[in-house]
């Protein structure tokens, strides 16, 4: 995982690769959008020995182990289990990163990469082969990632070129908007998000946060899978945002 999906290249804020030691030997894995204490849980209940996530335990900053933390990392300790984060190097990787797979449940004649973010474009941009309603648009989002999105919509109904950035890329709408997209898909909202979908005439579509990063993890646990043909389960801890 280190080598394919390329973490030492990648300026991120979170920790990436191996971030909790357990045993040497993998028999089962588990994959999650969330380090959380309730993904450890049922990954001990379903005898897991390593868990990759999305978002793991440590980002940026030295935190003392009590509290949440300390709860979260006992539960690994305790029963041998392995952490492995990746997070920016797994939303834009070109074949089973989160925006690749979010961006290829549309038909698109080209894709690009978009949406520059501490020194890398995570996102993607592409044409759509037809020209979609946007309220279409959102019914396809809706049923692939189980969701229920929101919609600002300050542009045209008739969708041609979409960019996609998963999680949180309210921070990109500006480049969205000089590239004339005419729908941008991300996971939440920022306050600012709405004056500038109204000022410059671009739909938003917020898909949530978690819903929108499903994908990537579950690419990798098929790659995963299939080279190692190791047994992988994903643990699924929806939330609304």
């Amino acid at each position: 995982m280190d080598d394919e999906l390329k973490i030492k290249d990648i300026s991120d804020s979170s920790l990436n690769g191996l971030q909790v030691e357990g045993g040497e030997e993998i028999e089962k894995i588990a994959f999650a959008v969330d380090g959380s204490q309730e993904t450890f849980i049922k990954a001990k209940n379903s005898s897991c020995n390593l868990v990759v996530v999305h978002h793991g335990l440590f980002w940026g900053i030295q935190e003392p182990i009590t509290g949440i933390l300390y709860k979260r990392i006992k539960v690994l300790i305790e029963n041998g289990i392995s952490l492995y984060a990746v997070h920016l190097p797994l939303d834009l990787h070109p074949r089973f990163g989160n925006n690749i797979s979010l961006i290829n449940l549309f038909s698109t004649s080209y894709i690009e990469p978009f949406g520059k973010y501490q020194g890398s474009e995570i996102g993607f941009l592409g044409r759509l082969r037809e020209a979609i309603n946007r309220e279409e648009i959102v019914k396809i989002l809706d049923g692939r990632l189980n969701t229920s999105s929101k919609i600002l919509p300050c542009g045209k109904e008739k969708i041609e070129i979409i960019a996609v950035i998963s999680g949180g890329g309210c921070d990109c709408i500006n480049e969205a908007i000089k590239k004339k997209v005419d729908l941008f898909i991300t996971g939440e909202p920022k306050l600012f998000s709405f004056s500038l979908a109204k000022e410059g005439g671009i739909n938003i579509i917020f898909s949530g946060h978690y819903a929108t990063e499903t994908l990537g993890i579950k690419a990798l646990m098929q790659e995963i899978e299939k080279k190692f043909a190791i047994s992988c389960i994903f643990i699924d801890t929806p939330c609304w945002l």
